[in-house]
């Protein structure tokens, strides 16, 4: 899978939504989320994707945590152009299916698909150059969104 970026407006691939080909193939839908030295890439065919990953004391917004706001909004195609704590943003998750993903101590992801189905979720773990680093991949079931811990 090669991951990179355009911009939907001047075409740019300095900058912009990311974009992913798989086996040369464009994927459908693409999201990607770094956090310290961990790049977190969501790609699918099921419908439009976020994924997030922040440290594990993201304030939350409306009761609802850091990473499933920033994933349901990248889902959505906003971001953050869409305020986080304004009126509305339960009805968006509330369209989503929302998967908390395992993620390192000390942090918590978020995985959001515009989708009616619950996406099945393969974690890959890839060396800096992009190849299988372990060797190990793991699928885990959908799960409950990661819960608001204390805000900072």
């Amino acid at each position: 899978m090669t991951v990179g970026r355009l911009c939907p407006r001047c075409g740019s691939s300095r900058h912009g939504a990311p974009v992913a080909a798989v086996r040369s193939r464009p994927a459908p839908w693409v999201s990607v989320s770094r956090h310290g030295g961990l790049v977190l890439v969501a790609v699918t065919d099921l419908g439009p994707v976020g994924i997030d990953v922040e440290t594990d004391t993201a304030v939350a917004f409306e009761g609802v945590p850091w990473t499933v706001a920033e994933a349901v909004l990248k889902a959505h195609g906003t971001g953050f152009a869409t305020r986080p704590d304004g009126p509305g943003l339960r009805a968006l998750v509330a369209g989503c299916q929302v998967v908390g993903l395992t993620a390192p101590p000390g942090t918590v992801a978020t995985l959001a698909v515009l989708t009616s189905s619950p996406p099945g979720v393969r974690v890959e773990h890839l060396n800096r150059a992009g190849a299988a680093g372990s060797g190990r991949s793991t699928t885990a079931p959908s799960t409950p969104p990661p819960e608001h811990r204390s805000g900072r």
